[in-house]
């Protein structure tokens, strides 16, 4: 596949890297909720 075509698969690659990210992101951020939920009772 990235043999015959390097631009689309590059292409989707950096579109999964960007939406990992963002997952990571996400996480990061209910973990922080979380933790302050937790924190104020």
């Amino acid at each position: 596949m990235q043999y015959y075509q390097p631009t689309l698969f590059s292409f989707l690659l950096s579109i999964s890297q960007l939406l990992n990210l963002h997952k990571l992101v996400f996480s990061l951020s209910i973990g922080e909720l979380e933790a302050w939920g937790k924190k104020d009772n």
